[in-house]
């Protein structure tokens, strides 16, 4: 099972890339190379300068890291992209963000909100099957504003796409094609999309503590398929 990445813990560098995405046989004599799409790109993702601060956010990391042993376990590693997410508005035009709609007074209480409130959900659902290896889908919104090219999506946690073109109004291009069918009616989470990743390497995300106190750690990531 995936690992939660450790909340809290926001980098202040995200490079999200799909590599693999074709292949060649080389230039040939006469100087042409032929280039096709090799149907087999997956995620890879770099996290840079993701300070850890206090004793809480030490221990936890520390074991985060170490439960993964090195490259064995996986991560559900978000694209952190919250400020492009099509947000509900209200009849006043405010964007329904949950840095507006969360009440963080509350926050450590029985009444606590959650991550995300309900009226900052972004609801939609495919509007149609879909094969798996599809590149086109069809989503519907019945929260939310329209969706935006370029925006990312899961059809379920740990498969992470993107939209590439909008065809008309539910029908768009996407990559990397489906890794899972999907269903008629099924959710589609915009607004806390993930990729299960695992470590390129196993030392990657090792945490150095300057003066025994904070730190600050990167990690790298390719995704599983």
């Amino acid at each position: 099972m995936a690992t939660a990445f450790p909340a809290g813990l926001i980098p202040t560098s995200v490079l999200f890339d799909i590599e693999n995405a074709s292949r060649s046989g080389g230039v040939s004599t006469n100087g042409q190379e032929q280039i096709v799409g090799s149907g087999a790109g997956r995620w890879r993702a770099s996290l840079g300068g993701i300070y850890v601060r206090t004793n809480a956010q030490v221990l936890a990391w520390r074991a985060f890291k170490l439960s993964l042993r090195g490259r064995t376990g996986t991560v559900l590693v978000s694209p952190f992209d919250g400020k492009r997410v099509n947000w509900p508005k209200d009849a006043y035009g405010r964007v329904l963000h949950p840095g507006f709609t969360r009440r963080r007074r509350l926050d450590g209480t029985a009444f606590a909100d959650p991550e995300i409130p309900s009226e900052s959900e972004v609801i939609a659902t495919f509007a149609a099957a879909a094969a798996r290896r599809a590149t086109t889908v069809q989503i519907t919104i019945s929260q939310g504003e329209p969706i935006k090219v370029g925006q990312y999506f899961s059809p379920s946690a740990g498969r992470l796409h993107v939209i590439t073109a909008a065809i008309n109004a539910t029908t768009f291009s996407i990559e990397p094609p489906l890794r899972d069918a999907v269903t008629l009616g099924q959710s589609v989470n915009f607004t806390r999309p993930t990729c299960e990743m695992r470590l390129v390497e196993d030392a990657s995300g090792a945490l150095d503590i300057q003066l025994a106190r904070t730190g600050m750690v990167s990690m790298d990531f390719t995704e599983v398929i």
